[in-house]
């Protein structure tokens, strides 16, 4: 919990997702293949890319959640 909750400060404070930590490597993994698709695909809403990273890195609502608030808190960025 305490590891998410300074990963999430990072996050939103720099703005910077490459500065998470979060526990699990799948997590990891996911986060990273976000920011990627991001830059490759800008047109590409938020919201698809998160679920496709998902069933990709087979994640749980709870890390789906918490790539979706944490990239947005960070970007400030919307869902569409």
């Amino acid at each position: 919990m305490l590891r998410q909750r300074i990963a999430k400060e990072r996050c939103r404070g720099k703005g910077i997702i490459m500065s998470i930590l979060p526990e699990g490597e799948q997590l990891r993994k996911a986060v990273k293949w976000v920011s990627d698709e991001r830059t490759e695909h800008p047109e590409i809403p938020l919201y698809t890319v998160i679920e496709k990273a998902c069933l990709k890195f087979d994640l749980t609502p709870k890390d789906e959640e918490f790539l979706m608030r944490c990239i947005m808190e960070g970007k400030g960025e919307d869902q569409g």
